[in-house]
C-alpha cells in the first residue's frame, strides 16, 4: 500500500477534507496588527491543536484572516469557524476595547488545483 501524505486514514475511511476560511472584524476595522496579530496566531494554533484540526497555512491581515485547514469529515465548516472564533474574538475584543464581532465572509472547499491560486491571493 502506498502511503501518501495528502490522505488521512481513520478506522472507517480515507479522507482529505480541506477548507479555506476567511473572516474579518466588524466593519473590517484594521485591528489585527502587532501584538494582537501575534496573539491571535498563537490562540488559533492552540485551539486547532485542541480540536485536532491541522492549520496548513494562516495569513493574518490587518482587516481579515485567511486560514487553510484540514479537518475530519465529521467536522462541519461552520463548527470549525465557531470553535476557532469563540474565545479568540472575545480576547481580541478585550485587548482592543472594541466590539469586534467577526463576520465569516467566505467558507470554501479547497481543491488541489485551486490551492496555488488561493495561496497567491492570500499573500
Amino acid at each position: 500500500m502506498i502511503v501518501n501524505k495528502r490522505w488521512k486514514y481513520s478506522k472507517t475511511c480515507v479522507h482529505n477534507v480541506a477548507y479555506h476560511l476567511i473572516w474579518c472584524p466588524k466593519y473590517r476595522r484594521k485591528i489585527l496588527i502587532g501584538s494582537i496579530a501575534k496573539d491571535l496566531i498563537e490562540l488559533l494554533k492552540l485551539k486547532a491543536k485542541e480540536l485536532d484540526i491541522e492549520i496548513e497555512d494562516m495569513k493574518v491581515m490587518p482587516d481579515h484572516v485567511h486560514l487553510f485547514v484540514n479537518a475530519n469529515p465529521t467536522a462541519a465548516p461552520h463548527w470549525i469557524v465557531q470553535q476557532l472564533k469563540a474565545r479568540q474574538v472575545a480576547k481580541i475584543a478585550l485587548k482592543t476595547r472594541t466590539r469586534s464581532s467577526a463576520d465569516v465572509r467566505h467558507i470554501g472547499l479547497k481543491s488541489m488545483i485551486a490551492n496555488q491560486i488561493l495561496r497567491k491571493y492570500s499573500n
